[in-house]
């Protein structure tokens, strides 16, 4: 049987990034905070947190985190539909969303809003690509995603949200610049692109659209799709 207020504790330390942070978080001392994890990693045998600056779980507390937040989620479900008070007063369970950049700066924070209110949940947020958020479905590391993945992943439901459609812009001037005769592969090669990151496909996934795979164009990296659309608005590329 797991030892859920060690779990507790060592789900705080993990997400909060030190013991002084799980303790302010569980309203307890950071020595007692410290005791429950050692001695959990005691009777289990095994090492759970690494300790450091932050902090940050091994293969297993990665494991153990997410069974925390399933078992807290399937709480809080039971509470609402029997009414019973699972949780002490103001507390509240965490729901771990992937999410990539682009849902985050548009369509999401209403929706989430809403939802969060009705499930009384608190959310976090963990940004990534909308190709690679599955990954972190898969390992446990959150317990929902926003992704373009249509398998359906070994005990979870899949939802079809809908689409984000996506249009090649840049400055009028910027056009006149560098495609004075439209898309030609020298034109695409020479005018500078705008990405989020390495990870960011779209750009690459609309050259391969237009049979253009053969082409690199030059890259601009901007982490943020406000951004992106400000550098887009000032001329440094196109995205």
């Amino acid at each position: 049987m797991l030892d859920y207020a060690a779990l507790s504790a060592v789900v705080a330390v993990i997400r909060e990034g030190s013991f002084e942070g799980a303790a302010r978080a569980l309203r307890i001392t950071a020595s007692a905070v410290s005791q429950r994890v050692r001695s959990f990693e005691e009777r289990l045998g095994a090492l759970v947190i690494v300790r450091g600056s932050p902090c940050r779980a091994t293969d297993l507390g990665q494991v153990l985190c997410a069974h925390v937040d399933k078992v807290k989620l399937l709480e809080a479900e039971i509470g609402k539909q029997t009414g019973a008070a699972l949780f002490q007063s103001g507390e509240r369970t965490t729901l771990r969303l992937a999410v990539n950049i682009d849902s985050l700066a548009t369509w999401l924070p209403d929706i989430l809003t809403g939802y969060a209110e009705r499930a009384e949940i608190c959310i976090t947020l963990i940004v990534e690509d909308v190709a690679q958020t599955a990954d972190l479905l898969r390992t446990g590391d959150v317990m929902a995603a926003v992704t373009t993945c249509s398998d359906l992943l070994p005990g979870c439901r899949t939802l079809y949200l809908g689409a984000m459609h996506y249009a090649a812009c840049a400055r009028p001037d910027f056009v006149a610049r560098y495609f004075p005769e439209g898309m030609t592969d020298e034109a695409i090669d020479t005018a500078p692109c705008i990405c989020l990151n390495a990870q960011d496909s779209l750009q690459r996934q609309w050259l391969d659209r237009a049979k253009r795979t053969h082409l690199s164009p030059l890259t601009h990296y901007v982490p943020s799709s406000r951004g992106v659309l400000d550098f887009t608005l000032s001329g440094l590329g196109w995205g």
